[in-house]
């Protein structure tokens, strides 16, 4: 199953969070909302109705005749009516208003309340207003006045608390749990990039050996291990360069003190030796300068292709013909070790490449042929297309290598098993100009030959 991303992570977190949000709206909504059911609420304003038009009905009939009643009547009724309801009274009959328990006019609220709000028993309406009123209206019996009702209006009625009091409270209380889930999560997100901070400023402070411990198999994981990475390289480039530092102190060194003994060789010999002594002594140092310019320049091409700076000379050529030339070169060399060498080459083999550069890889490989193979055996250089490249194959007889030391040839300065012969750096230099020219070289260990493998791109 394949790990989720940084963005699904992120979004999934926040519809949790919704999900969870809306839950405890709803949940809020159940605890903190005091209205009552609403069949409660019709039997308690059917009540209140039935208990205010009865009211009515007895105060108007205690003056014992059939006569209308006063305004005194009716407006003493309205407002006890109202003092004992929390609310407005007032009289109407025949659209004129004949008593009110408060000053002003009547609220305007017309005589037609929306058919599928209202709610009747008995003649008895009642009528939801906004915002969160009641109006009950009730018709009087004589004596009142013809055509008379009762209207009542509950500017909070029974059981419905102010509008905003419960929509602050349920308001609050989300935004408090939303901060304080949003707290977890963002800490979830931030703590590996905290700790990848953490490690990046141990890292650039020097610490070569510390590395980022992020377990999380997202955009963040690999960008962990990409600085764990880096490191690595970083480690090597840094063990490689004191390497480096190392072995031309130590190289540079030898053939200085050998200088300065064939200088001093060469000094005596003019004053008391031959002529043909000095001479000789004069050739050891020639021999000297020109192994430690052949050092310094290898060194050189070795950092400017580490570095990108070493431009190739590209040209169409062809690489059998430049390999049957090499071989010829080399033959005399093998053959005094008692190697003989076969050719097995497809011509011609056309690349792009630079002739000097590719010349030196090559030749480097025969050299390493020369000097680390087991004498009286048998060499075998073959060139074969392969699709869309050229493969070269150079088997040797060598002694059994493991597939660490197979890559540690590679390396620069890597002399192999006693020290070996030469700088160290001829294969890692072939390995980086055949890379240069789009290629790859690989070594592997086939008993009882070592086979390099070399492929170009071919045109």
């Amino acid at each position: 199953m394949r790990p989720l991303g940084l963005y699904p992570k992120i979004l999934l977190s926040f519809l949790v969070l919704l999900l969870m949000v809306q839950a405890l709206m709803f949940g809020s909504f159940l605890l903190l909302d005091d209205h009552p059911p609403p069949g409660h609420l019709d039997s308690h304003l059917r009540g209140l109705a039935l208990f205010s038009q009865k009211f009515a009905q007895q105060a108007l009939g205690e003056s014992g005749t059939s006569q209308e009643p006063t305004p005194e009547t009716l407006g003493a009724l309205t407002r006890e009516l109202a003092q004992i309801t929390q609310g407005q009274a007032w009289v109407q009959a025949a659209g004129a208003t004949l008593a009110q328990s408060f000053s002003g006019p009547p609220p305007e609220i017309g005589l037609a309340p929306p058919l599928d709000q209202a709610r009747s028993w008995e003649g008895i309406s009642v009528v939801p207003l906004p915002p969160r009123q009641m109006l009950i209206a009730m018709p009087l019996a004589a004596p009142a006045p013809p055509e008379a009702r009762l209207l009542l209006l509950l500017a909070h009625p029974p059981g419905q608390p102010p509008p905003h009091r419960l929509f602050l409270v349920r308001l609050a209380l989300v935004c408090l749990l939303v901060a304080l889930l949003v707290i977890p999560v963002s800490r979830l997100i931030a703590r590996p990039i905290r700790q990848l901070r953490r490690s990046a400023l141990m890292i650039a402070d020097g610490d070569l050996n510390h590395r980022a411990q992020v377990a999380t198999h997202d955009e963040i994981g690999e960008l962990a291990r990409a600085l764990n990475h880096m490191t690595d390289r970083l480690q090597q480039m840094v063990l490689a360069s004191r390497e480096l530092l190392a072995y031309v102190s130590h190289e540079l060194r030898s053939p200085l003190a050998r200088l300065a003994v064939a200088g001093q060789l060469l000094g005596d010999g003019l004053a008391t030796a031959p002529r043909q002594g000095s001479l000789r002594h004069l050739e050891d140092i020639r021999e000297e300068i020109a192994r430690m310019d052949d050092l310094l320049a290898r060194i050189l091409l070795l950092s400017r292709l580490d570095l990108h700076e070493a431009p190739l000379q590209r040209e169409k050529l062809d690489l059998a013909e430049l390999l049957g030339r090499l071989a010829e070169r080399w033959r005399p060399w093998l053959a005094h070790r008692g190697l003989e060498l076969n050719l097995d080459m497809a011509a011609p083999a056309w690349v792009l490449g630079d002739r000097q550069a590719l010349a030196s890889a090559l030749s480097n490989l025969l050299d390493n042929v020369a000097k680390h193979s087991l004498p009286n055996g048998r060499v075998t250089l073959s060139l074969a297309r392969a699709g869309l490249v050229w493969r070269l194959t150079l088997r040797n007889p060598c002694p059994p290598l493991r597939s660490a030391e197979l890559e540690a040839i590679f390396q620069p300065f890597h002399r192999g098993r006693g020290g070996g012969q030469g700088s160290g750096l001829g294969l890692a230099l072939s390995r980086r100009i055949i890379a240069a020219h789009g290629g790859v070289l690989e070594a592997q260990y086939l008993p009882p030959c070592l086979v390099m493998e070399a492929t170009l791109p071919a045109l």
